[in-house]
């Protein structure tokens, strides 16, 4: 089986340096010098794993919103939609009528970004809005019927996204996959500005004297 690129590589390395080692003495000791991967930093061979797969997944990141954003902006229904308009209509439709302040709080916005995105959405006849019928002195915000189907029709272009994407997974790979978007939002959502740090320096690969010397 092929071995990934990084540090299953270096895995590897140290496997065959200690074979080396071992042989050397068996047969005595050689004046070559055996190169060996030394973990100075005390890391975990799980933890330097872990720093490989980071590394594959940092550049797919903002692939995947990009082309999640694209996918959307060329729906037909949706020109001239900007992504913070395709943002509040989603949250929208999630959580239904609700107050300008709340609109702004789910969507991690400044309340006067939330009205300016409310205004351009009335405008183009994809939300309403009105009084609090509990509080006058509240604006509520909902959408019209024709956002509603929007967000449907949106809906099943996510739905035929993700099974495009479960077709190229084995079956068994699937509930890993959810598992692992699922693990993704709750880290995120947990603590955004305070990530689990690094687990420190690699490991190095350093030349010692022969076996014996």
């Amino acid at each position: 089986m092929q071995r990934r690129n990084g540090w299953s590589s270096a895995s590897a390395s140290l496997a065959r340096n200690c074979r080396r080692y071992h042989q050397h003495r068996l047969d005595g000791p050689t004046n070559r010098p055996i190169l060996r991967i030394v973990n100075t930093s005390g890391v975990e061979p799980r933890a330097i794993e872990d720093e490989a797969l980071i590394e594959r997944a940092l550049p797919l990141l903002p692939e995947i919103g990009k082309l999640l954003y694209v996918a959307v902006a060329r729906h037909p229904g949706m020109a001239g939609v900007s992504l913070g308009q395709i943002k509040a209509t989603g949250w929208l439709a999630i959580h239904g009528r609700r107050t300008v302040g709340e609109l702004a709080a789910g969507l991690g916005v400044s309340l006067p970004t939330a009205s300016e995105l409310v205004e351009s959405l009335v405008v183009r006849g994809l939300a309403e809005r009105g009084p609090n019928p509990a509080d006058r002195r509240q604006v509520h915000v909902w959408l019209t019927p024709e956002a509603a189907a929007l967000k449907r029709q949106l809906r099943a272009l996510r739905s035929a996204q993700i099974r495009a994407a479960l077709t190229r997974l084995a079956p068994e790979e699937r509930p890993v996959f959810v598992r692992s978007l699922e693990a993704l939002v709750a880290a995120l959502r947990d603590d955004p500005d305070h990530p689990i740090p690094a687990p420190g320096p690699v490991p190095r690969a350093v030349e010692q004297s022969p076996v014996g010397g």
